[in-house]
């Protein structure tokens, strides 16, 4: 799952803008990718959970980043198993975080040579 927030781009050219380098992106299947704000993106290698969040009137850029971690399990509920609550059941499934990387606020400058 990747979630873009709007202070992030709402257009596709403005989305695409953000990431100078695309072919220096790499976002595993499995992963789940959280930016807010006014973030620019270099390089990042993403296998696992990771939240950028940029404070408002600031400016964050991942030069280089890698990220591995056990990340979330989307769990399938039935919506007609009442044993599990109605916010669940509605939704479909049930989130269980295993492992994250947050950056809330995140620094000026993301450059992590090694996996966190």
């Amino acid at each position: 799952k990747i979630i873009l927030d709007p202070s992030f781009g709402v257009t596709f050219s403005e989305i695409e803008s953000r990431f100078s380098n695309p072919s220096q992106v790499r976002i595993s299947s499995r992963s789940s990718l959280v930016i807010e704000g006014d973030v620019s993106v270099e390089s990042l290698d993403l296998d696992g959970s990771l939240v950028v969040r940029a404070a408002p009137g600031t400016k964050t850029v991942i030069r280089s980043l890698s990220v591995q971690n056990d990340g979330i399990e989307y769990s399938p509920v039935s919506f007609d198993d009442e044993s599990v609550p109605e916010q669940y059941r509605i939704r479909g499934y049930v989130k269980t975080v295993r492992g994250q990387c947050v950056f809330d606020p995140s620094p000026p400058e993301i450059d992590g040579d090694e996996p966190l």
